[in-house]
Formats: C-alpha cells, sequence, structure tokens
C-alpha cells in the first residue's frame, strides 16, 4: 500500500464516519479523532491494537473498519447464568470478531504487533464460575513466557484462576490476551525456564582448582 493520505470510513455503530489518514495514522488516533477512546477498532475481522498504524493494514478495494463497544470488566451488563449467558458472551465476542466455531468455542483473527494470529475462545461447562480458555495457533510464542504454554488442546495463553471472577466477560480476557501476545512480540523476548538459569550459573561460576 503507497504512502499519502487516504479516506476510509469507519462503521460505528450504523453510521459510516470518514476520517483521513496517512501512513502515521494509528487506531488510536481514529478513536481520538471520533471521540471514542474507549471502544476497539477492528479492520477488516481484526483486532488492533492503539499503536497499530491504519494504512498497511487496508487493502486497495473495499475496507471493513469499525469500532464497537468494549465491555469493561465489571461492567453494568445484566449478570446471567445459563443459555442467556451464553448468548451475551457471544454477542460480546461478535462485536469484537469472533463467531462461533464449535461447542461453547469461538474463534477469530487478532493482529498481536507484527502477527495476525487466529485465537479460540473455549467457555468451559462450569462458565462463568470458572474462566473461559484462550490458544492460539501461532507456535512462534511458544517459549517466549511462562505463561504462554503447549496444552493437549492446544497453544494457552494462560491466566490464573484467581483472576476469574464470574461478573468478567470472555471477550475482555479475549482483549487482554491479545495486548498481553502484542507485549511478548514486541520485546520479543525469550524465556528461559528457571532450572535451566540455574545450570548456566552452575556453569559460569568460577572453579576451585
Amino acid at each position: 500500500m503507497g504512502s499519502g493520505k487516504r479516506t476510509v470510513y469507519v462503521r460505528v455503530g450504523t453510521d459510516k464516519v470518514p476520517v483521513e489518514i496517512d501512513e502515521k495514522t494509528t487506531a488510536g488516533d481514529i478513536k481520538k479523532k471520533l471521540g471514542r477512546t474507549d471502544m476497539i477498532l477492528t479492520v477488516n475481522g481484526n483486532t488492533v491494537a492503539d499503536s497499530d498504524k491504519i494504512l498497511p493494514l487496508l487493502t486497495e478495494g473495499e475496507n471493513d473498519v469499525r469500532l464497537m463497544p468494549e465491555s469493561p470488566v465489571g461492567s453494568l451488563l445484566p449478570f446471567f447464568t445459563g443459555e442467556k449467558r451464553l448468548r451475551q458472551e457471544e454477542t460480546l465476542l461478535r462485536e469484537i470478531g469472533f463467531v462461533p466455531t464449535g461447542a461453547r468455542r469461538f474463534s477469530g483473527f487478532v493482529r498481536t504487533g507484527s502477527r495476525i494470529v487466529k485465537m479460540h475462545v473455549y467457555l468451559p461447562s462450569t462458565f462463568p464460575y470458572s474462566r473461559p480458555i484462550i490458544t492460539i495457533d501461532d507456535p512462534y510464542f511458544l517459549e517466549k513466557h511462562p505463561c504462554i504454554m503447549e496444552r493437549d488442546y492446544g497453544i494457552e495463553v494462560h491466566f490464573h484462576d484467581e483472576d476469574w471472577k464470574p461478573w468478567m466477560h470472555a471477550a475482555d480476557l479475549a482483549v487482554q490476551a491479545i495486548a498481553f501476545l502484542k507485549s511478548v512480540d514486541r520485546r520479543d523476548a525469550i524465556w528461559i525456564p528457571e532450572k535451566l538459569i540455574s545450570l548456566f550459573r552452575l556453569a559460569g561460576s568460577p572453579r576451585r582448582i
């Protein structure tokens, strides 16, 4: 995509708002221009972070750029369980680009800095009293952080159970996972297990003669 200014139409609810952008315009800039810094921006189905530049994400043809409400943790949405809660979660997940792909499973493509990753959100049978499980398809993130681990069911972006409360929403956890993966990708750090660190220290310690 070449440089220069371009007008994109951002869908906000039922409205399409024209916004002029250039090669420096980020998702955060668009939110500020529209006075919607509390919302989530998606470009062609991918959730993008505030620091992501928009122009490289656009195609030559028509683009689907949307601002959608974020469901803040502890929001005033009614607290449901059972089928009502599942329908509520599906609505919130669809708003950030996830669609049903199985029983209690939702999938979507997300941008995590330099990469586009397919992410899955599973709602366990004990949901909302136990946290959703979030996995990704990209092995690139393995061994880059102890909270990204390979399980029987996929590569999990792990959250501690005690950090989950029944009134939270799976969409919130997905947004947190996207931000976390972006921070890991930006650092491009390789996590070294504590066992290996201990071995390195022993190997590097001075020997007695």
